[in-house]
């Protein structure tokens, strides 16, 4: 009976998976952060998508020999961190420590609602829920894991920090309404606008200087609902320390791709001054777009710093 045989099978690794994931869940963040660190390490020596994270750093940042192989092993070290520390950051008494108070209080003053675009740099997870906790109207664009436990697990955590999530793939005409309706009414939208759209979706730009595509839903988003657009990220400051810092609005331009554009150099910024701790392990840039060779980045990079405390 080959049927019962594997779903009992199935239903046995289930139970165990959710088990390991809970058992994170209960380990202290200093704890949760330095055994992520030691199985990224062990990820790294084992050569699971190193061709990928080196070939993104050369491309990008052009990095070489022993800078480039020490800047891709903490890279491993931090996203493995961050993904054992995922399952208990909702529980922390301080997910991330908001390190310009004071800013994203003047920000919120005016009443608008804002975009936090970010991108897989630092603890996305940390930053998520600090700013749910800091303003207490949070939703979420995210796109559903390929795996289903892991998937639910997170949704889950997720719910309980007090953010909102709209799946992108899956999105419908009443989860846009949701949407604009959260904005319009001063509420905070997260989302990641740093992987590669799908197929004739978005724009055509730079992002690290290199031609591709770009998304254009977080200018968009932000130009229908009168919304701030403002560049957030939650970066580690130490085993499971995280501050989350505010930047300033991205000026909205003539067109939504100038937007974008500003938008995604103020991200490459982020990326340049952290690089450590960004997810290289993406296949960023498989598809070729051709553009003209660009000398210089947008005045939008001048958005992205820390305000005064």
């Amino acid at each position: 009976m080959p049927g019962p045989g594997r779903t009992l099978a199935t239903r046995m690794w289930v139970s165990f998976y959710r088990s390991v994931l809970f058992a994170f869940a209960g380990l202290a963040p200093d704890t949760a952060a330095r055994l992520g660190a030691a199985l990224g390490a062990c990820a790294f020596h084992l050569g699971v998508r190193r061709a990928t994270v080196s070939s993104n750093l050369a491309r990008t940042l052009h990095l070489r020999g022993r800078h480039r192989r020490r800047v891709a092993q903490r890279c491993y070290q931090h996203v493995a961190a961050t993904f054992v520390e995922a399952w208990g950051i909702h529980s922390c008494p301080v997910p991330a420590r908001i390190l310009n108070p004071q800013w994203l209080a003047h920000l919120r003053r005016g009443g608008r609602g804002m975009v936090f675009v970010s991108l897989h740099l630092g603890n996305w997870d940390a930053a998520g829920a600090a700013v749910a906790r800091a303003t207490g109207k949070m939703m979420v664009f995210a796109r559903r894991q390929r795996d289903q436990v892991l998937n639910d697990v997170q949704v889950a955590l997720r719910i309980q920090s007090g953010i909102s999530i709209v799946f992108a793939k899956h999105g419908r005409s009443t989860d846009m309404l949701s949407v604009l309706r959260l904005l319009r009414g001063g509420g905070c939208l997260g989302l990641m606008a740093d992987q590669l759209p799908r197929r004739h979706e978005g724009c055509e730009g730079y992002f690290l200087g290199v031609p591709t595509r770009l998304h254009t839903g977080p200018a968009v988003l932000a130009r229908l609902s009168r919304s701030l657009l403002v560049p957030g990220v939650s970066l580690r400051c130490g085993n499971g320390e995280h501050i989350f810092i505010a930047g300033r609005p991205v000026p909205a331009a003539a067109t939504d791709e100038e937007t974008t554009q500003c938008c995604m150099d103020v991200l490459a910024a982020m990326i340049a001054a952290h690089p450590e701790q960004y997810f290289w392990h993406h296949r960023r840039f498989k598809r070729v777009v051709t553009l003209p060779p660009r000398l210089t980045m947008s005045s939008g990079l001048q958005s992205w710093g820390c305000p005064p405390r």
